[in-house]
């Protein structure tokens, strides 16, 4: 699991939830905290897998937080 602090974690959260689910070998769920941190939570087959899921979850959230910067 990953808590990640972001400046919006709505708009964060919104952009990548739809990515978020099953995918084959791999699946992740993404929560929202009270205290306005978003939980990462990523399973995976096996390690491969695992790592793979791990760094595109991460990227996407990463880029949904670049993009907020764009759009300013």
């Amino acid at each position: 699991m990953f808590r990640i602090r972001t400046a919006r974690p709505d708009v964060v959260y919104a952009a990548a939830l739809p990515e978020m689910g099953d995918m084959g070998r791999s699946c992740a769920s993404l929560f929202r905290e009270a205290d306005g941190r978003l939980l990462l939570s990523v399973e995976g087959g096996d390690l491969s897998s695992l790592r793979a899921a791990v760094n595109s979850y991460l990227r996407i959230i990463m880029i949904a937080e670049e993009m907020q910067e764009v759009l300013k």
